[in-house]
């Protein structure tokens, strides 16, 4: 795209000059003419702002001033004056999303893709690349990288893609969403672990105290088991947090052995 130097060698003991001309192959129009003899240097700038892009074939033929008339030397050339259009797809500026493994889906289009780079910048002021791909790393124009959002602080994390074409041409975009890489916080506070024949739970229940929390807190689950069986039983889940309070009841049901029970959390 933009101006490009013409390079090559036009000369004749009785040189007239040399034309430029550009068109699909079958068909051309002139675009300027060289007086000029040129032993070895620039023969024209041809200004491919006033040509549509795509596939040409541009044609050169020199003259001298006895009617000789060189062969038309052609030479096929691409225009590409159309920077890529790129975008963050997810996470969006309203997502609250982080962790090791976090998917990043951005989109990257252009006819002649070169290069593109994934770039992350924390609220800092730190910058640090992400990933690196090229023409060969998009499927339709679209990929989807894993990153480690937990490199970074919790907070506002921009993320930014630069990309580039083989023509030069260069674009970027960038989009801030709310990076959370800690996990909730759980403190288990009652029962402690025990044994039904060991210390009883009085009509055969127990409450279940914790904290569950998070700022960006989503749910909670509390399972159980009887002895060695599977975590299969739900005994209560909540998209509230809990601070030192109950969180489910136990029922052990007349069951003398082990009865275990798991607290899961998400934001």
């Amino acid at each position: 795209g933009g101006l490009i130097s013409v390079v090559g060698i036009s000369t004749d003991a009785n040189f007239l000059n040399t034309t430029m001309a550009i068109g699909d192959g079958v068909t051309f129009t002139l675009l300027t003419t060289n007086t000029n003899a040129t032993p070895f240097g620039e023969l024209f700038v041809l200004n491919t702002a006033t040509t549509p892009d795509g596939p040409r074939v541009l044609r050169f033929v020199a003259r001298d001033r006895a009617g000789n008339v060189t062969a038309p030397q052609d030479v096929p050339a691409t225009i590409d004056n159309a920077s890529p259009f790129v975008e963050i797809l997810s996470p969006t500026n309203t997502e609250v999303a982080g962790g090791t493994n976090l998917a990043v889906r951005l989109r990257v289009l252009d006819a002649n893709p070169r290069s593109f780079a994934l770039i992350g910048r924390a609220a800092s002021g730190t910058n640090r690349v992400l990933f690196v791909g090229d023409g060969s790393s998009l499927s339709a124009g679209e990929a989807t990288v894993s990153v480690d959002a937990s490199a970074f602080a919790d907070g506002p994390l921009a993320l930014r893609i630069a990309a580039t074409d083989r023509a030069g041409n260069f674009s970027r975009a960038s989009n801030v969403f709310t990076n959370d890489s800690t996990p909730p916080m759980v403190a288990w506070i009652a029962p402690i672990s025990t044994s039904n024949d060991a210390n009883p739970i009085v009509g055969e229940t127990a409450d279940i105290r914790a904290t569950v929390s998070d700022m960006h807190f989503a749910y909670y689950v509390v399972l159980s088991r009887a002895g060695n069986a599977s975590f299969s039983v739900r005994l209560a889940s909540n998209s509230a947090p809990v601070l030192n309070g109950i969180v489910a009841t136990l029922n052990a049901g007349g069951f003398n052995g082990t009865n275990a029970v798991t607290l899961l959390a998400r934001d």
